[in-house]
């Protein structure tokens, strides 16, 4: 649910940027940082590791049988 909070939160950057880029230009660089990291802990913490190893696993079984 993260991921989508943070998605949609760059998606209303990304359409403001392309209305009026001056936007942009007066958020700090911590505030776009908190942004960012906000955006790659959100897509982290859905463990994408976890289900790529089930997937592997799952597919390894398979080729066993």
């Amino acid at each position: 649910m993260a991921v989508f909070k943070w998605f949609f939160v760059f998606l209303i950057l990304i359409f403001v940027d392309l209305t009026d880029f001056r936007f942009l230009c007066t958020l700090s660089f911590e505030v776009k940082a908190y942004l960012l990291q906000g955006f790659c802990d959100a897509v982290t913490s859905t463990n994408i590791k976890g289900i790529l190893e089930r997937e592997f696993h799952s597919n390894k079984e398979k080729a066993v049988d």
